[in-house]
């Protein structure tokens, strides 16, 4: 399996193991973050999400605080570009608005009026 001149072999053993289980498995979606597993892994036809991604899914379903998140992982050794930051912030944003759309105030969810 190779992608763009990618080689399986070239990948880290974790990333590896971790791509030709999703194939044996015909799974829906598989985590990996470095550029080189995520081209390998898309050439085999397996759809693709990383940190961000998880990190995007819990903040819709409001499992966790996208900004306080971010700002945590900022101070650690994770490394995303200034684009990925932005892309979360953004649909965060959008989905905050959504939910303030389609929600009725709380006064009448209260019966109040």
């Amino acid at each position: 399996m190779s992608s763009n001149g990618i080689e399986l072999n070239s990948l880290h053993r974790g990333e590896r193991e971790a791509i030709n289980l999703a194939v044996q498995l015909a799974a829906d979606l598989i985590i990996l973050d470095e550029r080189p597993a995520r081209k390998v892994a898309e050439s085999c036809d397996l759809r693709v999400t990383g940190t961000l991604g998880i990190l995007n899914f819990a903040g819709q379903r409001g499992l966790l605080n996208i900004s306080r998140v971010i700002a945590r992982l900022k101070r650690t050794l994770f490394r995303a570009t200034p684009v990925m930051y932005k892309w979360l912030f953004a649909f965060k944003l959008r989905h905050e608005s959504r939910l303030n759309q389609t929600q009725p105030p709380l006064v009448r969810v209260m019966g109040l009026c």
